[in-house]
């Protein structure tokens, strides 16, 4: 026999590790499956199948007796082993499917008198001793025959499987599959992958998904999907795509010959480069610059239209005695009281306009909205320090207004004429 661990690492991917061979010598053997080389596994692993493959008898053979007494761990494949962290009685509850993928040409193609093969039979369950579990099986037996030369061997599999999560599978559809199946959220169905039928219950939707570029898509917890389909015997699903968050968005070292990789940085520089959303993001802190500048000159033309209009009351103020600095502190505060206020509103409009317009105006070269999102990020620190200045320069602008001394006596006659 063959044999294969089936693990799952704390990310949900599961792993195929051989095992070596199982003699049927009736000897007790150890099967030992090397699970991280490097030790660089995504811990803690969970143990999630065995596997145990040969190669059916040609005739019909006594049952077969598979005692499992315990699982232990090592520092490397050569051992020493420590002492059993879990006893057969631990996989007392699996599942255990037989098959044998030939079996059913070989039916059809067999001739003649003698008894047609037959596949495996299920497992009947022992305990023997305080910690082992004993399977008695019947191997079945059977070849597929051959015209022209011997007969192909049949194979055979024994699976030992943790049992899935019992009900549903909570999923996440996109909108669009909601569309396409005619499906809502709070349905239950059932959804095939490779050889198994996965009950998933809808809990949610969303708009859009990472990866989900076109059409609709339902999105499961890998680690359960697994569960589902070990104990099924329909294989793994392989993991294809890692997204990870790394320090300062460097690509990590060591990665597979052949991997593509796709970094934040690159993805910025390709939307930069892309006329239909560069042009735009390029266009956005000169539009910023120029309304920051539109608003300085407009308080400022604001400032100067104030001062002219209240010549006669600076005179009148300046005949019963009031200082020229006390004149400026008065406009200089009166001025703050103003452009205060409406700086950091039109910071707090331009913050809400920037992310409701970047996200619209951003698109990739299919002209599709990127996925994920743009992250809008706000310089705050160079924002605050244009409202600031927006709010500086009218008070600036009434400080020198009244720098210059004005005649009381001929403002007075001025205005009186007015």
């Amino acid at each position: 026999m063959q044999a294969a661990l089936e693990v799952m690492d704390a990310t949900g991917a599961s792993y195929s590790l051989p095992a070596g061979s199982l003699p049927a010598d009736g000897r007790v053997h150890r099967l030992v499956a090397v699970i991280s080389p490097q030790r660089q596994a995504a811990y803690p692993l969970r143990l999630t199948g065995i596997t145990l493959a040969y190669t059916l008898p040609e005739a019909r053979s006594p049952l077969a007796v598979l005692t499992i007494r315990g699982i232990a761990a090592a520092a490397g494949p050569g051992g020493p082993f420590a002492a059993a962290f879990a006893s057969g009685r631990a996989i007392s509850h699996w599942v255990t499917p037989m098959s044998a993928p030939g079996l059913a040409f070989a039916i059809d193609q067999a001739q003649g008198p003698g008894s047609p093969p037959a596949g495996p039979q299920s497992v009947v369950r022992n305990v023997s001793g305080p910690a082992s579990q004993v399977l008695t099986i019947d191997p079945g037996y059977g070849s597929i025959a051959n015209l022209s030369g011997p007969a192909t061997p049949l194979s055979g599999q024994l699976t030992l499987t943790a049992l899935p999560p019992g009900g549903p599978v909570p999923a996440v559809a996109t909108r669009a599959y909601l569309t396409g199946a005619d499906v809502a959220v709070g349905d239950t169905l059932s959804v095939n992958i490779g050889t198994a039928s996965i009950r998933a219950r809808i809990v949610a939707a969303v708009s859009r998904f990472p990866t989900v570029t076109s059409g609709g898509a339902l999105i499961m917890d890998l680690p359960t999907v697994q569960s589902v389909l070990t104990s099924e015997s329909a294989g793994i699903l392989p993991v294809t795509q890692w997204w990870l968050r790394t320090r300062g968005g460097a690509v990590p070292a060591g990665l597979p010959p052949g991997t593509t990789v796709t970094s934040r940085a690159r993805t910025a520089a390709a939307l930069l480069a892309n006329p239909l959303s560069g042009l735009p993001q390029q266009a956005l802190p000169a539009i910023a610059l120029a309304a920051a500048a539109l608003a300085a000159v407009g308080f400022s033309v604001g400032v100067t239209a104030s001062v002219r209009e209240r010549r006669g009351q600076r005179a009148l103020l300046a005949a019963l005695g009031v200082s020229r600095a006390a004149q400026a502190r008065q406009l200089c505060l009166e001025q703050l009281m103003l452009s205060v206020p409406a700086a950091g509103a039109g910071l707090l409009l331009g913050a809400g306009l920037a992310r409701l317009l970047i996200q619209d105006v951003t698109l990739t070269a299919a002209a599709a909205a990127p996925v994920p999102a743009v992250l809008v990020e706000i310089p705050w620190a160079l924002a605050a320090g244009l409202a600031a200045a927006v709010a500086t320069i009218p008070v600036l602008v009434a400080a020198l207004s009244i720098a210059r001394r004005p005649d009381p006596a001929a403002q007075l006659r001025a205005a009186e004429s007015v």
